[in-house]
């Protein structure tokens, strides 16, 4: 196959030599950190020149503590900070750190340049397991039971920042000298760090250059200089003024030039008040749970469990059992399959996948006494003439990591199935199958979270002063916040919210056949087959619009074996296989019309209707409107059947919602999943 990539689709690694056990950069000409003590100069530059320590003693203990930095090289920083946050009795802020790395070290390299410090290899170690693949985008890794998060947002900070969504107290301004990495230390980036920052946020830097010092104070910081690290005879230290607080909107969103289509405002509510000086935000619980989370399939329990490891009380109600329906199918295969070019779709594909992957290795490496997570690695075979042209052109235009995706011959793919095959294929180290019943066991028995099953929930009354009330078919709860994730009985619930759903039966076949070898991994080609689970095959599925049925039909899996024998023709050659020696399994998946989900605040319809009404003729038009939302009232539907993939970091935008930290992702994810597109959308397109 050609392997010619473009250049744009590739994160180009730190280039690195070693001047003893210091990193050093080919590409700027500058060390990573001091030669004579990486680590006391981190604590000294950044840790003390913020007052890490001491702000985080008296922080507010329900309001995560957000640090951004440019430059995260080595992690040295952030494993210093992780120690210092660690070593603070609680009660103690969550830690949010965001940090900014166009060029990223390789696992083997950080691990290199941080084992001279034995006092950081048990945060060292953590680090490389969660470490994500080097490829562009936002990655957020859950560390310390959900109390410390780390997102690293791959690619040129100029890109980077004003995508994200975020108000930092901190900034740990590094990266090389400027002298030797002129392109990071602009003007535009001090703007948008005033754009980004909370009320008194800090700063340190390692350098006193005049031009640094005046950009900063022209951008809005009080900036003095103070004492340098070791040989350095200066730095620079500050904190935003306090009529400086940066304009954004209540995610975050930068509310300047880089705000993209006229229209995105929509997608967000008024902007944020300013926060009281001291940064104290205390929220009192009211009603009987923090949130009440309707749904009890895969978006349900996975953003329960998020929310519950953030110390909050979460229910979780389903009119039937945990995970059922579309999520009770007895082996749910991590696969979708990316898209052949470079777009949006193939961006938030990719981060999900990472992050489902990190999400269900650290769940069940926290969960070991019931095995739900088999990272068995997945097998797309080229098992057509049209396919092998659609993987040939996907590795044309699109460069991963090896662990991501990489190519294989038919004879490498036959080693690693474990079965004879005759087709190439793409190879997905990472991915695997989770156990539904396995792991929704294992949740009730390691989260405390209150889950009452056979419960039909039947309105939702609020918000009031107190929150929402729930009636339901076995009495009734109040909640501050509550999130939807029912699926296709979503409109049943909230009939005004303008979210279009629409069902997609699918089965799956289940076949005992003793004489068949099991893969090693899943395989998939125009369907997909699981390795054997307690002694049976699960295959399929189908696609059906029509049919709005849970049972299973012979005919289905008739049309399973058929297709199987089609892009698995092998692996049936030599069995005789009857339909009468299947089962199935059938489930009604939830998709949407542009099939991404539906995850984020929930709108009011008819004010945004009259907010908006001149979207109909121009779409250039509400410039300065921002969207009315139901505070406290979130959706979380439509993950079709890719939802082992795309709920975990659905969940992790919703408990970034809910608790105010960064969201996971940038604004143009933010968007595609955002609920109220569909109205912005039929507005513009005078539908309505």
């Amino acid at each position: 196959m050609n392997n010619s990539k473009p250049a744009n689709s590739i994160i180009r690694p730190a280039a690195i030599t070693w001047q003893g056990d210091a990193p050093y950069s080919t590409s700027h000409e500058d060390l990573y950190f001091s030669r004579e003590d990486g680590l006391e100069e981190s604590h000294y530059v950044f840790v003390s020149g913020n007052r890490i320590g001491e702000r985080l003693s008296r922080a507010p203990s329900n309001k995560p503590f957000v640090i951004a930095e440019t430059g995260f090289g080595s992690g040295l920083n952030f494993l210093v900070t992780w120690k210092v946050w660690q070593q603070l009795p609680s009660p103690k802020p969550d830690l949010y750190y965001l940090s900014f790395e166009k060029h990223p070290m390789a696992r083997h390299e950080i691990r290199k340049a941080i084992g001279s410090w034995p006092e950081l290899k048990p945060f060292l170690e953590k680090l490389i397991q969660v470490y994500p693949s080097a490829f562009p985008g936002h990655h957020s890794r859950v560390l310390e039971g959900g109390k410390l998060r780390l997102c690293l947002a791959f690619g040129d900070v100029h890109a980077t920042l004003p995508e994200r969504s975020f108000y930092a107290d901190a900034w740990y301004l590094d990266g090389f000298a400027p002298s030797k990495n002129p392109d990071m230390w602009t003007r535009e980036l001090f703007h948008q760090m005033r754009l980004h920052s909370a009320p008194e946020a800090s700063f340190s830097t390692f350098t006193a250059a005049g031009f640094v010092r005046r950009g900063l104070t022209d951008s809005g910081f009080n900036v003095k200089k103070t004492k340098g690290f070791g040989s350095k005879r200066e730095m620079l230290v500050g904190s935003l003024c306090s009529d400086t607080y940066g304009s954004l909107d209540s995610s975050g969103i930068a509310l300047d030039e880089t705000t993209g289509n006229h229209h995105d405002r929509a997608l967000w509510s008024e902007p944020a008040p300013k926060k009281p000086a001291s940064g104290i935000n205390i929220e009192q619980k009211t009603g009987d749970f923090d949130v009440i989370v309707i749904g009890g399939g895969l978006a349900g329990l996975t953003s329960a469990v998020l929310l519950c490891e953030q110390g909050l009380s979460v229910a979780l109600v389903d009119k039937g059992e945990l995970m059922s329906g579309a999520s009770g199918q007895r082996q749910l295969a991590m696969y979708a399959k990316l898209p052949a070019e470079q777009n949006k779709e193939l961006r938030f594909l990719l981060h999900s996948l990472s992050y489902s992957q990190s999400f269900f290795r650290r769940l069940q490496e926290s969960m070991p006494d019931k095995k739900f997570w088999h990272e068995t690695g997945l097998l797309q075979l080229a098992w057509s003439q049209a396919e092998k042209a659609r993987q040939e052109r996907f590795l044309r235009n699109v460069t991963l990591p090896e662990d991501i995706a990489r190519h294989v011959c038919e004879r490498e793919a036959s080693k690693i199935s474990g079965i004879e095959l005759s087709s190439s294929g793409l190879w997905f180290p990472n991915c695997g199958w989770l156990d539904p019943a396995a792991f929704s066991s294992a949740v009730r028995e390691n989260y405390p979270i209150k889950i009452f099953t056979n419960t039909n929930i039947t309105r939702i009354n609020g918000p009031r002063k107190d929150g929402f009330e729930l009636n339901s078919t076995c009495g009734d709860y109040m909640a501050k916040h509550v999130i939807v994730a029912n699926a296709n009985d979503l409109g049943s619930l909230l009939p005004e919210a303008y979210v279009p759903t629409k069902s997609l039966r699918g089965q799956v076949t289940e076949l005992a056949h003793p004489s068949l070898r099991s893969p090693k991994c899943i395989l998939c080609g125009e369907g997909y087959l699981c390795p054997e689970f307690n002694n049976v095959f699960h295959f399929g599925a189908t696609y059906d619009l029509d049919n709005e049925t849970n049972e299973a039909h012979k005919k289905d899996n008739i049309s399973n074996l058929k297709s199987l024998k089609k892009w698995l023709p092998d692996w049936l050659r030599h069995h005789t296989v009857d339909v009468d020696q299947t089962t199935g399994h059938a489930g009604l998946r939830c998709t949407t019309p542009d099939y991404h989900p539906i995850v984020g605040p929930v709108h009011d319809t008819n004010k945004m209707k009259e907010k908006f009404a001149s979207l109909r003729v121009d779409a250039r038009s509400c410039d300065n409107q921002f969207g009315d939302y139901i505070e406290g009232l979130f959706i979380n539907v439509g993950h079709g059947s890719k939802g082992l993939i795309t709920t975990p970091l659905a969940a992790e935008l919703l408990t970034a919602r809910i608790r105010k930290f960064p969201a996971p992702v940038g604004r143009e994810q933010e968007h595609m999943l955002a609920p109220a597109r569909f109205l912005v959308r039929d507005l513009i397109k005078k539908r309505i």
